[in-house]
């Protein structure tokens, strides 16, 4: 489970790009491009310290790394059982 430290000021962007990126069924998600896109816009917003979301976002990276090392794992396993 990912444990994102998220500030009340911006808790509804990330939610609504958290929700978008993990939508079921794959094809409505957002692609990387858009994702960065609203990761930058989340950035760039004057209510969130430029340094205080560079430190939060190191912590995001190994938290997303770690949930797909995961997910591969499901996946590779949900491959064999079908082979």
């Amino acid at each position: 489970m990912l444990m994102l430290e998220i500030r009340v000021q911006i808790f509804i962007s990330v939610c609504v790009t958290c929700v978008a990126c993990w939508r079921s069924d794959p094809h409505q998600r957002p692609q990387f491009p858009e994702i960065l896109i609203m990761l930058q816009n989340i950035s760039d917003a004057p209510f969130i310290c430029q340094e205080e979301f560079y430190s939060m976002q190191e912590t995001w990276k190994k938290e997303i790394k770690v949930m797909l090392q995961e997910m591969g794992k499901k996946e590779f396993v949900s491959v064999v059982k079908i082979i």
